[in-house]
């Protein structure tokens, strides 16, 4: 299991629609990363790396407003509501010989 930041977040789409860049000492825009994902590509780079992803999800738990978007868009933005993503996923070559 590993988390990162999600910079598909809402708050990051709307720093962006204002011409803004702006790195802080902490959070999702924290200074020291030195890559930025959004739950799809960080998905995708475990399978790049021979990992077998189970799951791709939030690390807490949606907020009221942010659920009742999510059921009005009928999931299709959740992406924007996912402050921090936590992908699980196992090494796929001990998989296919277990």
């Amino acid at each position: 299991m590993a988390s990162s930041a999600n910079v598909a977040h809402h708050s990051t789409i709307r720093m962006l629609l204002k011409g803004e860049w702006t790195l802080a000492n902490s959070g999702r825009m924290d200074r020291t990363h030195l890559r930025w994902f959004t739950p799809k590509s960080y998905a995708e780079m475990f399978r790049a790396c021979g990992f077998e992803v189970v799951s791709t999800e939030p690390l807490s738990e949606l907020g009221p407003r942010a659920k009742l978007a999510n059921r009005l868009t009928a999931g299709r933005l959740e992406h924007l509501f996912i402050g921090q993503i936590v992908v699980v996923a196992k090494n796929a070559a001990s998989s296919k010989s277990g």
